[in-house]
């Protein structure tokens, strides 16, 4: 016995309702059935079907006897052969692919900003405090850089150079119109005197 998912809501529906196209699946008994368990003896058995769509117009729980009992989530073997393949290699951390992307393309902004940012998580000042520079050697008008580099500058204790960069980050969000930015950094600026 099978099921028909439906994908699409139903027509009752406001056309608010998110749909890209009218799709329609077939699964099993097996991989539509979630089984919840309750106190009295019932399992409130559901027809569940894939995440991402509407299956049997919101079918309602029914109580039903059931002779066993499975785990929240649980699921029947139907046989079906489902088979993942492993990784043959291993990952790479993002501190390293953010360092492949600027390495690519050095004078790509928003890597070497990720990538500062990221130095920045991971407690390497140095490596920060170097791709920040860099950034803004680079790319003068970066608005961001500025208020996140003045902030690790004011975090390792060198107040001053947070106070001028603050200060030149101000001119430049101006100057760009990003006012959010600008009064991010004036705050940040006037806690530092």
């Amino acid at each position: 016995m099978s099921i028909k998912c439906i994908t699409r809501p139903p027509s009752i529906f406001p056309s608010g309702f998110a749909s890209f196209g009218r799709t329609a699946s077939t699964i099993s008994d097996a991989d539509s059935r979630t089984v919840l368990p309750s106190s009295d003896g019932f399992e409130m058995d559901c027809l569940a079907g894939p995440f991402f769509g509407f299956i049997a117009y919101f079918a309602p729980f029914v109580p039903v006897r059931k002779p066993h009992t499975l785990a929240l989530g649980a699921r029947v073997s139907d046989g079906y052969n489902t088979f993942f393949q492993t990784m043959t290699q291993a990952q790479k951390s993002r501190r390293e692919t953010l360092e492949q992307f600027v390495a690519d393309k050095p004078s790509d902004a928003f890597a070497r900003y990720g990538l500062a940012l990221e130095c920045v998580k991971l407690g390497d000042d140095s490596s920060a405090t170097f791709h920040f520079q860099k950034l803004l050697e680079s790319n003068p008008t970066y608005v961001a850089g500025y208020f996140q580099f003045g902030q690790l500058l004011a975090r390792i204790g060198r107040q001053d150079e947070a106070r001028k960069l603050l200060s030149d980050g101000i001119i430049v969000a101006q100057r760009a119109g990003d006012m959010h930015a600008r009064d991010e950094m004036q705050a940040a600026l006037t806690l530092l005197r």
